[in-house]
């Protein structure tokens, strides 16, 4: 089966910055500061992605910013997915796509149902090792992880798991409590392309940089 190899582009948004500042930023390693109180993997990076990429996010960055009399910037970063496919994917090949093994990046809401039983086991594992009331966890509980999760860092504990840690990426959506996000979070800086990564609006700077995780 021939592979296709894509560039996949992530958004995300820096922290309240002074406009006079021009030295190279650094990129967010999540959008935590924005999306106060939720927690991502601490060891990726983790943005916006996809065409349905929370613009509300943008705009909450902005006022969060002004409102503490600084602006924002955004920053336009692109990953390589070397086994692009638009085929849901499984623990072994199919006919038109590969398997789970073969990939680099994942989007978990276009796994078979053999990948999918996988990821509800490791969300078991992951809320009953979380320390919450009886109401949190019967919330958690009833959560579907793969149409879209209230902690993202389950993410990082997935990724963690032997079928998931060669990944490169993984792609998912969020419930922020008002909307829905798809959020990419990216555990190889490797597959960043360092030399593409732009700044979308905001204060003009040097090249930004990619931190380290």
């Amino acid at each position: 089966m021939t592979t296709k190899v894509s560039m996949v582009k992530l958004r995300t948004f820096s922290h309240p910055v002074d406009n006079n500042d021009a030295s190279a930023p650094t990129v967010p390693l999540n959008i935590s500061h924005i999306l106060t109180g939720m927690k991502f993997p601490h060891n990726a990076l983790s943005a916006l992605y996809g065409h349905n990429n929370g613009s509300s996010i943008g705009s909450t960055a902005i006022r969060m910013a002004r409102a503490q009399g600084f602006s924002c910037r955004s920053f336009d970063l692109f990953i390589t997915n070397t086994n692009w496919t638009i085929q849901t994917i499984g623990l072994a090949a199919g006919p038109n796509s590969p398997a789970l093994a073969e990939m680099n990046v994942l989007t978990l809401n276009r796994c078979r149902k053999d990948v999918r039983h996988i990821v509800f086991g490791c969300w078991e594992a992951f809320i009953g090792q979380q320390t919450c009331t009886p109401e949190e966890w019967t919330v958690l509980k009833a959560e579907d992880p793969i149409f879209a999760t209230t902690r993202p860092d389950f993410i990082g504990f997935l990724h963690s798991q032997p079928q998931f840690k060669h990944l490169d990426a993984i792609t998912y959506r969020v419930n922020t409590g008002t909307e829905i996000i798809s959020m990419a979070s990216v555990f190889s800086r490797d597959c960043i392309d360092s030399e593409s990564v732009k700044i979308g609006f905001g204060p003009r700077a040097d090249t930004p940089l990619i931190p380290k995780f």
